[in-house]
């Protein structure tokens, strides 16, 4: 490239300069990348977990992330299989599992929701047998959890009768 060729300011030096693999130009900042990135590829920062219960008159699964980070959002999906009759199907989230956490959506919305026994109890009427009531749960991980784990139990009854319980929880990274 000739001298005139080249615009205002850009000398021979620029042009040398950026020729050249990335690795000998930016050795420190590519390292740093990929020890960011190479993680987050084998599932390290994130989780699935599949968590089954399963009694006489129902099946439970709960579907949602084992590990996430602080402030993001998160979907846990409660399924539920009745084996049996169950007339009044409650649904029970231990308040342990949901401290620092904000509930979003929770579809479809239960007849009637309320506390008992250290849970939240959402009511969503009667199932009979072979019936399926699926459950979304979306959610935050408020910005003040501390890093560590929420856990707690996940279960369905019929009534005031505990039919099945699952023991679930998500590790919060900072």
């Amino acid at each position: 490239m000739n001298e005139q060729a080249r615009p205002d300011g850009i000398e021979h030096r620029h042009v040398h300069e950026a020729q050249g693999s990335i690795l000998r130009r930016r050795p420190f900042g590519l390292a740093a990348l990929t020890l960011v990135l190479l993680p987050a590829f084998f599932g390290v920062y994130g989780s699935k977990a599949i968590v089954v219960g399963t009694g006489p008159e129902v099946r439970l699964t709960v579907e949602g992330p084992s590990r996430i980070r602080n402030g993001e959002y998160l979907e846990i999906i409660l399924n539920i299989e009745a084996q049996s009759q169950v007339e009044e199907a409650v649904v029970l989230v231990g308040a342990s599992l949901l401290r620092d956490i904000t509930v979003n959506t929770l579809l479809p919305t239960p007849s009637e929701q309320g506390f008992r026994d250290d849970s939240f109890e959402f009511r969503f009427g009667r199932l009979d047998a072979s019936d399926r009531l699926n459950v979304k749960i979306d959610a935050q991980i408020n910005t003040n959890h501390t890093p560590s784990a929420s856990e707690g139990a996940i279960a369905v009854a019929d009534g005031e009768t505990m039919l099945t319980k699952v023991d679930y929880a998500i590790e919060v990274l900072p």
